[in-house]
């Protein structure tokens, strides 16, 4: 069997997001990469979002003992070629430690 893996798309926002807040948090690009590729194979393991068809949410897990991770919300969609991140958030998670 063959792998098939979505195309990743990033909005505008989330490439002046993410490029924003590497200079708090360094370890940034590594967990944002590890989730879209995560994304890229299957997408429907996020969380769908409650009133608004076809939204997900994907969080990454800080509920591990990682220092300079922060927390990272996407919001996006999918179909059967891409997957379309629209927005994300970085925050403090419980076990992070924020570049000052």
């Amino acid at each position: 069997m063959v792998a098939v893996y979505r195309t990743i798309v990033e909005s505008n926002n989330v490439v002046n997001v993410i490029h924003k807040e590497q200079t708090s948090w360094p370890r940034l690009e590594e967990v944002f990469e590890g989730m879209k590729w995560r994304l890229a194979r299957k997408p429907e393991s996020g969380t769908k979002l409650a009133g608004y068809e076809g939204y997900y949410l994907l969080v990454n897990n800080d509920s591990i003992e990682v220092v300079g991770l922060p927390r990272v919300v996407l919001l996006y969609t999918y179909n059967d070629d891409e997957v379309l991140i629209e927005n994300v958030r970085v925050v403090a998670g419980k076990n992070s430690v924020q570049k000052n």
